[in-house]
């Protein structure tokens, strides 16, 4: 299975997190690895507070790779300032040009947690790992990576 830098799945100020959030996008467009970024930071409130955090959209890549992202946030307040804690993942890659998928970590399906769909890109064929720990999930900017990493070794960029 892929693996790479892990973000701490636990709770973060929601300040910090927007700001990591933002650098490691920024990053990648310095790279050259990120082209277009459509994420939307959606916030649901009551009364003025944040209780809820959603991120989603799309990602157009280098070597044609398109990211979708599908993440939910709880939201807690500590003397005030709101934290947030992932609790809901699908980052979704795949070949922008043909629709072939690369990879794929969610929370949905008729599993019960996190999984990840692998795909052979020379042959199509598909790997899953199932019942994962939040540990295992990549952060969004090493998903990317990987995905840009698989396309590039496989040559069919």
């Amino acid at each position: 299975m892929a693996g790479g830098a892990v973000w701490p799945h636990d709770w973060h100020p929601y300040n910090d997190y927007q700001d990591v959030h933002h650098s490691h996008l920024r990053n990648l467009e310095r790279e050259g690895i990120l082209l277009e970024d459509h994420l939307s930071i959606e916030e649901s409130t009551d009364a003025g507070e944040v209780t809820a955090v959603r991120i989603r959209g799309e990602l157009r890549c280098r070597s044609d790779v398109s990211v979708s992202v599908d993440k939910t946030l709880d939201v807690r307040y500590v003397a005030g300032k709101p934290e947030v804690k992932g609790v809901l993942y699908t980052y979704h890659a795949w070949i922008g040009s043909t629709n072939q998928p690369i990879i794929r970590y969610d929370m949905s399906h008729h599993w019960l947690g996190l999984h990840c769909h692998l795909f052979d890109l020379n042959n199509g064929e598909e790997t899953t790992f199932s019942d994962l720990s939040l540990d295992a999930l990549p952060s969004l900017d090493e998903f990317i990576r990987i995905a840009d990493k698989l396309v590039r070794d496989a040559g069919v960029s």
